[in-house]
């Protein structure tokens, strides 16, 4: 009887001999074949987000809130424990339908709306540099407290930190329209460098008075970049309040991203919505 046949070793088979001088050439060779392959493939993902986002997303994007409860495929809820996002009758002379939002001291009770039904779309997040307009209104019950020890966030433009490059964890919103005790305000952070650091600017661009037990009807028209071609303008109750020129935002992969709601109040919180409308006004 004849000896069975030895089957190849795979290991054998996959291992290279190599002389001991040729082993650390070949090592750096292949560390910069495959780091040059990872910088291109960033190169090619930054450039597609950077360039095709911009021609994305021109159908225009409305909710009255008119259904029974919130449209999950329109909107994405990020809500803490405690936090009730209803559609009830409008308060005051407005009439029909809007959200009404409780939200628990401390709580994050917020929403985004999907501007885009393309999964890859949706991972650049907004439009970049070209002008988009946001629009909604709000309504703040009459007897609540505010407190002025820190303020609270209706509506905030999120930034989009590249943690892998190495942004650092806790930045601050884009633009944020926030609330405390006695006044509504504009904050706006930003920063040119790729990878986000001690040069971070942070600042507040406008301050009004706070109002309650009435509607109030805003609209942002922003031209997001971080550069100085950026653009603000700001209306309330059809007055503009706010026309800034300069930078608004990072320097990130991903532009930043909508969330309206209630942010981190100090206080039991009651805060209705109405009417958003999210569309490019320039190609």
């Amino acid at each position: 009887m004849l000896p069975r046949p030895t089957p190849p070793n795979p290991a054998w088979i996959m291992r290279v001999r190599l002389p001991p001088m040729l082993r650390l050439p070949a090592i750096v060779i292949t560390t910069v074949i495959a780091g040059g392959a990872l910088v291109a493939a960033l190169i090619v993902g930054y450039t597609y987000y950077r360039g095709h986002l911009p021609a994305v997303a021109k159908a225009p994007f409305r909710d009255g809130f008119d259904g029974a409860v919130v449209d999950g495929g329109r909107w994405k809820i990020d809500a803490d424990r405690g936090c009730r996002l209803e559609i009830v009758a409008a308060p005051g002379p407005r009439g029909g339908t809007s959200l009404r939002i409780d939200a628990p001291a401390g709580a994050r009770c917020e929403l985004l709306p999907i501007l885009r039904r393309n999964l890859l779309d949706r991972l650049g997040h907004e439009p970049r540099d070209v002008s988009v307009s946001y629009a909604f209104s709000t309504y703040i019950p009459p007897g609540q407290t505010f407190s002025t020890a820190s303020n609270e966030v209706l509506a905030q433009w999120h930034g989009s930190p590249d943690f892998f490059l190495g942004d650092a964890p806790g930045r601050g919103p884009a633009v944020a329209l926030r609330i405390e005790d006695g006044r509504t305000f504009l904050t706006s952070g930003w920063d040119d460098a790729f990878v986000s650091g001690e040069g971070r600017r942070d600042r507040e661009l406008w301050s009004g008075g706070l109002q309650q037990a009435a509607w109030e009807d805003w609209r942002f028209d922003v031209l997001w970049s971080h550069r100085d071609r950026g653009r603000l303008s700001v209306w309330r109750n059809g007055e503009r309040v706010l026309d800034h020129r300069g930078p608004n935002s990072f320097n990130d992969l991903r532009n930043v991203y909508l969330k309206i709601g209630v942010y981190h109040p100090a206080l039991d919180r009651q805060v209705y919505f109405d009417d958003f409308r999210f569309e490019v006004v320039e190609p």
